[in-house]
């Protein structure tokens, strides 16, 4: 790509702005992050999680990090058994070990959720504790729920960290009776399989950043019954409460309404359990220090970069 020189912001020639921009597709993530390292390439677009602590270390790396909108769920087919049945799916809930989640798998670099609002937003409630891991509590209620030999197919896309998480989470269930059989989907693949519960799997991975920052809007992508089986309402989740307290807190223009509207979604979602909230992933972005200039964006869309706000150093 090539600098516009008709750009409204316009440009200044002293500061070293870019003239030409160069996209290099690397299929092989560990390969990609190698070039990076090597000063090959200037910024990758890819998880960095696992490589912080090594990326701090490197004189000639400027690493970036912020707490973000974004949760990693596990959504979970409300529509189709076995998890059509709520004790399951709080049961399969229990049996994520967030806080492994957020320091094994994310390095620290994690906030444990509490339901689906990152405490980022300011209408995130503040009364829903942190996600809770309780094996007890799960083979309890899985023993209350009647159901036996419970096989759970889980899709996934090919991301190192969704893969881990969903190892520990296989592991756990194991150890309830159930058995998670995992597959590694691309994303169109997935977001096909999802138009119709029941052709959609059991389970799916969804890395669910905050399009807008809106906290409306980002609930009801993932929950109203308006988008089941579009958008990304992969739980296929339709709860008349919840889409009129999202319609009220969507058209009032009483502020404590809302609030309290979303307050009482969000305890609705933690209730219901039509996903697993596993984590809150920090945002965390590297660069080559030879550039100035870059900052991450402010509703998250991981591997933003404002061109036109870089400029190389004297």
């Amino acid at each position: 790509m090539s600098r516009f020189d008709d750009y409204w912001g316009g440009w200044n020639e002293e500061h070293n702005q870019i003239d030409e921009i160069q996209n290099i597709l690397v299929k092989d993530l560990a390969t990609e992050y190698q070039m990076f390292v090597s000063g090959e390439l200037d910024k990758v677009q890819m998880s960095l999680d696992e490589y912080l602590e090594e990326l701090e270390a490197n004189s000639s790396i400027s690493v970036y990090q912020a707490p973000s909108l974004e949760c990693d769920i596990f959504s979970m087919n409300t529509q189709k058994a076995p998890l059509s049945n709520p004790k399951i799916r709080e049961a399969v809930s229990l049996a994520m070990d967030y806080k492994g989640v957020a320091e094994s798998v994310l390095g620290g670099g994690a906030q444990i959720p509490h339901g689906f609002l990152s405490t980022t937003f300011e209408e995130s409630n503040p009364n829903i504790p942190e996600q809770q891991f309780d094996m007890e509590k799960a083979k309890a209620l899985i023993e209350e729920s009647g159901e036996t030999d419970i096989t759970i197919e889980m899709h996934i896309l090919t991301i190192p960290r969704l893969q881990q998480m969903a190892s520990m989470l296989q592991a756990n269930l194991k150890e309830l009776g159930i058995t998670l059989n995992i597959s590694e989907k691309d994303w169109l693949a997935l977001a096909e399989e999802h138009t119709n519960p029941e052709t959609a799997p059991d389970m799916a991975s969804l890395c669910m950043g905050a399009f807008t920052g809106d906290a409306v809007n980002y609930l009801n992508t993932n929950f109203n019954s308006a988008n089941s089986g579009g958008s990304y309402n992969w739980s296929f989740y339709e709860n008349e409460n919840f889409d009129a307290l999202m319609k009220t807190a969507a058209e009032t223009a009483d502020e404590k309404e809302k609030l309290e509207s979303l307050y009482q979604a969000q305890e609705l979602l933690v209730k219901d359990c039509p996903a697993v909230f596993a984590a809150n992933p920090a945002q965390i972005e590297a660069i080559n220090n030879r550039w100035e200039g870059f900052t991450l964006h402010p509703t998250n869309y991981f591997w933003t970069v404002r061109y036109q706000d870089l400029t190389l150093k004297q």
